[in-house]
This record gives C-alpha cells, structure tokens and sequence, in this order.
C-alpha cells in the first residue's frame, strides 16, 4: 500500500550566526523579502498570494530564541487554518542550518495531489533566496 506523503522537510545552510538568522527570520515584516507567498505583512495579518489571487489572512508568528524555533500559524477568511514550522541550529559562530517543514494545505484530498509537490519547489526557491537575501543583509 502506498500512503500520500502529507509533508516535507527542506533545509538550507545560512551564511550568518543563529542568532543573526534568528533576528531576520522571526521578524514578520521580513516575509516579503525572502518569500513569494507573503506580498505585505502588517502587525495583526499579511496580504499572501495564493493560486486564486491575493488574501488578507490573520498572521501570528511563535518565535522561541532558546530553541531556535520560528513557527507562523496562518488563519483564511474561510475559517481554515495553516501552519508553517521551522528551526534554526547553529553549526559555529558564522554558520547556521534553517529547517523548514512544509505541511500540506486544508483541502479535500482530491485537491491534494501535486499541491505539496508544487509548494516543495516554491519553498526550495525561497530558501535560496532566504540565503542570498541574509548574506546581503549582513554584509
């Protein structure tokens, strides 16, 4: 039996120290930079770009320095919800690695397939333009 994989992780090598990433990738107004989901954030919500155009949705952001973990919990006008998990290791003081888990959006199984496969290769091209963008930052 073959089960539909509902996730995936990815991760990207960071230039900077954990602590420098950590700054960058927790600051919400920093989403449209790096990603092509969000095009504005504000304090309370972010205008994101879904295939059906743009949304306002409800953004909260869980940053934990300790641990290294950035999580956002994403809520649509249509009452569903979504969650995007990711953590920051350090490696050495100029080195950090950021892992990202894509977890499959709220829709009904039919409209699942090739949805993550699709959002897998957005999300690799964010990562790379998460490093490209950080190196800029701080040099």
């Amino acid at each position: 039996m073959t089960t539909l994989k509902n996730y995936d992780v990815q991760s990207v090598t960071l230039p900077v120290n954990q602590k420098v990433a950590f700054d960058y990738i927790a600051d919400r107004y920093n989403l449209p930079v790096w990603t092509y989901a969000f095009a504005e954030v504000t304090e309370d919500g972010a205008l994101m770009r879904t295939p059906k155009g743009e949304v306002r949705i409800q953004l909260e952001v869980t940053a934990e320095r300790g641990s290294g973990v950035i999580d956002w919990l994403m809520q649509f006008p249509d009452g569903t919800s979504g969650k995007a998990c990711s953590r920051l290791v350090g490696i050495d003081d100029n080195t950090c690695v950021y892992s990202f888990t894509l977890l499959p959006p709220e829709v009904p199984l039919s409209d699942l397939e090739g949805t993550l496969s699709k959002q897998s290769k957005i999300l690799r091209d964010e990562l790379d333009s998460l490093r490209n963008t950080i190196r800029n930052v701080t040099a």
